[in-house]
């Protein structure tokens, strides 16, 4: 039993974290100051990206999910970026050239690391507290859904078992279930050897359902700049949110695709919003790569988001309506990059030549444009949505919301990014 925890948690570090540190590190963390924590999580949702984006590069050359197989083509991934990052002639920048010797780009000056985000020992030990709070509510409810027995965990392990038997990509023939939900479970199940069924699908959910609650505290974060309204954001998300139904089983591994879905949704609302504040393409680029990813986990999350990133333009042009001139063509310019436009590239040519998402087929979308088949896909009104969330919840957004949009007023800072985003994500909800 140990050795299993021991192998869960090695391969969960080799396959969710160092390749996406790697790729991180030779992309990003040299031009751009982030904090450890954005990097911690940012190195998971690449990692996520990556290993979905591998297993479908080998299902295409017809290799076999087998572990020899994997573990070296993970190993090749996290290595390259390293060794790439050795050679100082090698970036995928444009620095100025140094006087002393113009053939050689000089790294850009390190950003100062803001003040808010450095945390003091009082914050620390507070969040330290509400960490192991929400992972004791969390095992609550785990605890009796170690092994698969919801409805939705599983018929997603039936696929992960039957593609780890075939050791590759089965031809699901229905458009319920996205590959993307399934390949990071074969990895695992590969690496390790640990049986599907067993308690690693649940334990592996509830590590993706605390990286959420970390993006949650780092977009709270990054958008109020206060380590008190973070963890605020924290406790909300991470301790209170779970305590009741309907919000449980997505802690309790009920809920893949959600799970999945709701860290890539925190992460790339997080690197746009970073991206446009700071003005920095690579970024974006990481946000166009977790959004490329979404569309093979969940293809509903995919679509709420774009609702979000939708109202959140379209209301930052309106309010900053006199500055159009200026905006649109930072953000073309920002679009245009060298980094954007490859991973624009890397996601149509995923589409077009890798692998093409079972519900982009013509009988799926028909069956996606009519009217929802499943109960838990059917819109609920108003009154249903404020009973189903609980009322004091509501109250309290509804007050947290007027209180940010007053003192955003008041202190004229209703036309940052902040502001836009706060005020229309509520929107896309209702």
């Amino acid at each position: 039993m140990l050795i299993d925890y021991l192998k869960f948690f090695s391969a969960f570090i080799f396959l969710f974290l160092l390749p996406g540190f790697s790729a991180l590190y030779l992309l990003v963390r040299p031009k751009i100051k982030i904090s450890s924590l954005e990097y911690f999580i940012f190195s998971a949702g690449t990692s996520l990206a990556l290993i979905n984006l591998l297993l479908l590069v080998l299902n295409k050359l017809e290799i076999n999910f087998n572990s020899s197989n994997i573990f070296h083509a993970v190993l090749l991934v996290i290595l390259l970026p390293l060794v790439a990052s050795t050679f100082s002639s090698w970036h995928l920048f444009s620095f100025p050239k140094t006087k002393k010797n113009p053939a050689i780009k000089s790294l850009p000056e390190e950003e100062e690391t803001p003040a808010y985000l450095k945390l003091k020992t009082k914050q620390l030990l507070n969040g330290t507290i509400l960490t192991l709070v929400s992972f004791l509510i969390t095992a609550v409810f785990l605890a009796k859904d170690i092994v698969p027995n919801n409805t939705d965990l599983g018929h997603h392990m039936y696929w992960v078992k039957l593609m780890e038997q075939t050791e590759k990509i089965p031809d699901y023939g229905t458009s319920d279930v996205i590959v993307g939900e399934h390949l990071p479970f074969i990895a695992l199940a590969k690496i390790t050897g640990i049986p599907i069924l067993s308690a690693f699908p649940v334990i592996f959910l509830a590590f993706i359902n605390f990286l959420v609650l970390l993006a949650v505290y780092a977009l709270a974060l990054r958008i109020f700049k206060s380590q008190a309204i973070a963890w605020l954001a924290f406790l909300f998300s991470g301790v209170l949110y779970v305590a009741a139904e309907p919000f449980g089983k997505f802690s309790s591994g009920g809920v893949v695709g959600n799970i999945l879905g709701n860290l890539f949704i925190v992460l790339i609302v997080l690197t746009i919003y970073l991206a446009l504040a700071k003005k920095k393409s690579e970024l974006l680029a990481l946000a166009i790569f977790f959004s490329g990813s979404l569309f093979y986990i969940h293809h509903l999350s995919a679509f709420l988001l774009l609702f979000i990133l939708a109202f959140f333009g379209f209301a930052y042009l309106i309010i900053n309506f006199r500055k159009l001139k200026k905006i649109i063509p930072n953000w073309l310019k920002l679009l245009f990059a060298p980094l954007p436009l490859l991973a624009i590239g890397i996601f149509i040519a995923t589409i077009s030549w890798l692998y093409l998402p079972h519900y982009i087929s013509e009988q799926a979308v028909n069956s996606v444009i009519q009217a929802p088949l499943k109960e838990t896909h059917q819109g609920v009104k108003l009154a249903s949505f404020i009973s189903s969330i609980g009322e004091w919840r509501t109250v309290l957004g509804i007050l947290g919301l007027i209180c940010f949009v007053v003192i955003n007023f008041k202190n004229k800072k209703f036309k940052k990014y902040s502001f836009s985003l706060i005020t229309s994500w509520p929107l896309i909800l209702i």
